[in-house]
C-alpha cells in the first residue's frame, strides 16, 4: 500500500468549544489536562480550571489564545503518540505557534512566551483604540477597495486567502 501524505493545519482561534473535546480520541483529555497544568505553572495563569462546557475563558483574550495553542499542541502530541506523521504542517494566523511546536522548532513553553509577548505588544500598540476584524467572501479585491473608498471606514485588507476571500482589519 503506497504511503499517503497527511497535512496538519492548525487554526488560529476557537470562538466556541464543543462540550466534550474529541470524544473519539482515546486519551486526548489526559494529554490536554497535562498541558493545561504545565501552562498554568509556566504562565502563572489559572488554565487548569478551563471548562469546555461553560466556555468560561472566552471573555479573556489571552487565556483564549493560550487555550487554542494548548488544544493544538495536544492534538499534535496525540498524533505523534499514535504514529501519525504529517508530511506537511501549517499554522494559520495564531496557529503558527502550534505548527512551530509540532515541527519541533520551539518548546511548548516558548510558544506560550511568544503568545504572551505578541499579546502584550498588540495591547500596548492599540491601547485606547477600538479595532475589529472581519472576513469577506465572494467579493474581489477591487470590489472591496471600491467599497472602502466610498465609505468612511478606516480598514485595510490584511489577509488574502483567495481571489474572493479576504480578512479586513481596522
Amino acid at each position: 500500500m503506497p504511503s499517503q501524505q497527511i497535512a496538519f493545519i492548525f487554526p488560529p482561534f476557537a470562538h466556541d468549544y464543543p462540550g466534550n473535546l474529541f470524544p473519539d480520541l482515546h486519551g486526548f483529555q489526559t494529554v490536554f489536562s497535562g498541558y493545561l497544568k504545565k501552562a498554568s505553572l509556566f504562565t502563572g495563569t489559572d488554565l487548569e480550571n478551563f471548562n469546555t462546557i461553560s466556555c468560561d475563558f472566552l471573555d479573556d483574550e489571552l487565556k483564549t489564545q493560550y487555550i487554542a495553542y494548548i488544544l493544538g499542541c495536544t492534538l499534535s502530541d496525540y498524533f505523534d503518540r499514535k504514529g501519525i506523521v504529517a508530511g506537511y504542517s501549517a499554522g494559520y494566523s495564531m496557529g503558527i505557534y502550534t505548527a512551530l511546536h509540532h515541527a519541533g522548532a520551539i518548546y511548548f513553553e516558548t510558544g506560550l512566551d511568544l503568545i504572551r509577548s505578541a499579546y502584550a505588544l498588540i495591547r500596548e500598540t492599540i491601547e485606547g483604540d477600538e479595532f475589529l476584524m472581519g472576513s469577506i467572501i465572494g467579493l474581489t479585491r477591487e470590489d472591496i477597495l471600491q467599497l472602502k473608498h466610498s465609505s468612511e471606514q478606516k480598514s485595510e485588507i490584511t489577509i488574502r486567502n483567495s481571489d474572493c476571500s479576504f480578512i479586513l482589519s481596522g
